[in-house]
């Protein structure tokens, strides 16, 4: 103590209260019965991936048992840009949004591609982006 005060953290007396539920709490354990009056945890989970970029979004505060069910939606920036009249072009993790007036029948259209078409695509153009890995928020890297 430092001149008389309250050392930081829990006080001897709450530490001697927490030692002497030990053994009942072990117990409990043993036999898969342990119940506390705490509140229930909460994590943070996403509802709904990008079917373009891969994105993990529309997250929400839920039980870890809780179900979980993602829905594929597409993310918003995603979704302007075929709202925009582009293409996206999927192939695996990559992908690249692309206008053409040939492709006008698939404008605003999830197209998926061999591995050769998106090869040629990021030779002939260089935009082929690659999904984020799981649980990034951050934007996608271009390949």
């Amino acid at each position: 103590m430092i001149n008389g005060e309250q050392p930081p953290g829990p006080s001897h007396e709450t530490l001697a209260n927490l030692s002497a539920m030990l053994p009942s709490f072990i117990k409990g354990m043993a036999k898969k019965r342990a119940f506390g009056r705490g509140k229930p945890a909460q994590v943070r989970r996403p509802q709904k991936v990008c079917k373009v970029c891969g994105l993990l979004w529309d997250h929400a505060m839920l039980s870890p048992t809780a179900e979980l069910e993602i829905k594929p939606v597409n993310c918003p920036p995603c979704q302007k840009m075929l709202d925009q009249g582009q293409i996206a072009l999927v192939c695996g993790d990559k992908y690249a949004f692309a206008t053409s007036p040939k492709l006008s029948d698939w404008a605003g259209k999830i197209v998926h591609v061999s591995p050769h078409v998106m090869e040629a695509i990021e030779k002939e153009y260089g935009n082929v982006k690659t999904k984020k890995p799981e649980g990034d928020d951050a934007p996608a890297a271009t390949a």
